[in-house]
């Protein structure tokens, strides 16, 4: 499960109050060692609170499943077996991943829980079974590479059984199990599955079938974001418009928040570009990166361009 910690939500079960990171619109993930609530984007923690802060009442209780929940599980339910957590948070020492792998190459049985560090690169010959749990997690991201980088993901933790010479079995857990993209994924070769993503990249005119660049303005304030992003906007117009033939077919997005909007006690705005010529991009975003700079915004204002970007986050 691709997922650190014990659960991704502490809520009260008596008004519904939700545990939220004061410095991100992010929910504090539940931590059982050491026990308190984490912020996976900026890093802040706190203790675990005993009773709810807006009505008093000490119905808190987790939602969700991290690893740190299924190892207890599994602890509980293979009691004679050894369960072995690989993630982050179990693998601070130096020493740590490479006692795993010993124990693991003992042969003996042994039940390995973690996130996508478990899925890359691994070779053991006696794992026979994969599960994938809660695997919707990438199905519905705002990112458009969701589906791929989920698929990518089930992919790889699939391919670490059945890679000696005893046969594999993969059990994958969904709470949408007909969806299009699960489906094509069990049943298609991955050639075809990313031929079908690729065609639907094709007719959303996505890369590889454009070139994108991210412009993302950070403030301590959303709406001083907000304003230099849309005084952004008017230089990129001027220059994209007036019949200017030099930038032809530039596609300007936004400005829009971030689907994270505020991380790290910032509120972040983006404006996407977009064209199918990326030397045309590319002069575009040179000539508008200058008259950006001659702006000169506040200097809680920050301001950065991304060509090809990895996330949109």
């Amino acid at each position: 499960i691709n997922r650190r910690g014990y659960a991704p939500v502490l809520q009260c079960q008596s008004c519904g109050w939700i545990a939220e990171c004061e410095n991100c619109i992010a929910q504090f993930t539940v931590h059982s060692r050491p026990t308190g609530l984490r912020c996976h984007h900026c890093g802040s923690s706190r203790g675990l609170p005993r009773q709810c802060p807006q009505c008093f009442s000490t119905q808190l209780e987790t939602l969700g499943l991290g690893t740190q929940k299924l190892e207890l599980f599994l602890e509980r339910k293979f009691s004679g077996t050894p369960v072995l957590r690989i993630d982050r948070d179990s693998m601070r020492a130096k020493s740590s991943f490479d006692d795993m792998i010993r124990t693991v190459e003992t042969g003996k049985p042994c039940i390995l829980v973690g996130t996508q560090m478990l899925a890359k690169g691994h070779h053991f010959t006696d794992v026979t079974l994969v599960a994938v749990l809660d695997a919707d997690i990438g199905l519905f991201s705002a990112d458009f590479r969701g589906q791929e980088h989920m698929a990518q993901t089930i992919v790889q933790v699939a391919g670490r059984a059945g890679r000696g010479d005893k046969r594999g079995e993969v059990a994958i857990q969904s709470r949408h199990g007909s969806h299009p993209m699960l489906q094509n994924l069990v049943s298609l070769s991955y050639e075809d599955f990313a031929a079908q993503l690729l065609q639907e990249r094709k007719q959303g005119q996505m890369p590889p079938f454009s070139h994108l660049a991210l412009l993302q303005v950070e403030a301590t304030q959303s709406a001083s974001a907000a304003k230099f992003a849309e005084q952004i906007l008017r230089h990129a117009e001027t220059l994209q418009g007036s019949g200017n033939a030099q930038y032809p077919g530039v596609q300007i997005l936004g400005p829009m928040p971030a689907p994270m909007e505020k991380r790290a006690g910032r509120f972040r705005w983006h404006l996407l570009f977009k064209s199918h010529n990326r030397a045309v991009l590319q002069g575009f975003l040179s000539q508008l990166g200058q008259t950006v700079e001659s702006l000169r915004p506040p200097s809680t204002t920050r301001w950065n361009l991304d060509i090809d970007p990895i996330e949109l986050i």
